[in-house]
């Protein structure tokens, strides 16, 4: 979502990522800095800020997915998910539930764009035990699933803190007890990232794709302006500029979702139960998940390439797997060394 201002008597529109070519406003210039300069009818005086939905993921850029993108995920549980259902949140084109169907799990795709949703029904109609949903994770009636993935950084095409909050929330209801939720992030080593790809999906036709992408801090948003292009015989055919604002995620912010979440679960908590940063393609092949004491074989099968960052640049961000765990919440009694009398400790009044 694109955060722009719109001025509700005259009509004006500032872009403050953008800036004001026609009056020589440079991007990045604040509202607040520019009112009674850009608009002559009012000086924006009656403007709201908005925000205008990004477009969902639609020709050129689905055309070229599979083709940058690497399978992202590439764990498979070995013998873990046979007769599994696993939900695969903004499935795009189906990289990672396609794992778990092979591997015998009921797979669910959500996804809401319809490009995407035709690529997902040619990955379907290879698996009898998957559907396609398309809807806005918020729109969806979702239950009962044993793993729940959203990779990619899904999280971070979700604006506000509390809109992420309210899509975290509703994916961790969705699962069963003793569910697993696994969560990709990326996280920028610095203020710029940069990152060029080219490959060749067949012979005389190129994808080229360049990113150009700017943290700020204080807002904790990520401009990111993504530009593709389908070369073949050596002559540009079709090219596009798509600017998505992702946002920054932190770890922290996971856990304080999660504490969030476990002050209001009756009889439920759920646990951040593993946690792991993907460094290089020779990542551990275990997983380490430490509410169970021991680590769990992961076969390593694809590239890790995320979108729109690889996770093999590690000079530009960091890709980190988290996984929560939802359990039956242990009810600790207190007791005290007066349990066994009748009247109460006096001197552990508190504990009784």
């Amino acid at each position: 979502m694109m955060p722009i201002y719109d001025c509700q008597r005259c009509g004006f529109i500032y872009n403050s990522f953008v800036g004001d070519a026609k009056n020589g406003v440079p991007e990045k210039m604040s509202l607040s800095q520019l009112k009674g300069t850009l608009c002559y009818d009012c000086g924006m005086a009656a403007c709201n800020r908005k925000r205008r939905e990004t477009k969902a993921y639609s020709g050129l850029e689905v055309e070229a997915y599979p083709y940058l993108c690497g399978q992202t995920s590439s764990f498979v549980y070995t013998n873990e998910c046979q007769g599994k259902r696993v939900l695969d949140v903004g499935a795009g084109t189906g990289k990672i539930g396609q794992s778990f169907a092979e591997n015998g799990a009921s797979v669910t795709f959500l996804e809401k764009s319809d490009d995407m949703v035709k690529c997902l029904e040619y990955v379907s109609q290879r698996f009898e035990n998957s559907t396609i949903e398309q809807k806005d994770i918020l729109d969806a009636q979702l239950s009962d699933f044993d793993i729940i993935v959203a990779g990619d950084g899904l999280l971070q095409h979700v604006q506000t803190f509390q809109e992420q909050r309210n899509v975290f929330e509703k994916l961790a209801y969705a699962l069963n007890l003793n569910g697993e939720l696994f969560i990709e992030l990326f996280i920028p080593k610095g203020m710029t990232m940069q990152s060029k790809r080219v490959k060749e999906a067949y012979e005389g036709t190129y994808y080229f794709m360049d990113v150009i992408a700017e943290l700020d801090l204080l807002s904790k948003e990520i401009r990111t302006e993504i530009a593709i292009e389908k070369v073949v015989d050596n002559k540009v055919l079709e090219k596009a500029r798509f600017e998505r604002l992702l946002s920054l995620i932190l770890l922290k912010d996971i856990e304080q979702m999660i504490e969030m979440l476990n002050e209001k679960s009756d009889g439920i908590e759920y646990v951040l139960s593993a946690c792991q940063q993907f460094d290089s393609p020779s990542t551990s092949d275990y997983f380490k998940v430490k509410s169970y004491s021991q680590h769990r074989m992961i076969t390593h099968e694809w590239i890790h390439t995320g979108y729109p960052f690889s996770m093999t640049d590690t000079q530009q961000v960091s890709w980190w797997r988290l996984c929560i765990t939802k359990k039956k919440r242990i009810q600790h009694k207190r007791t005290c060394c007066a349990m066994k009398h009748a009247k109460t400790c006096e001197t552990h009044k508190s504990c009784s």
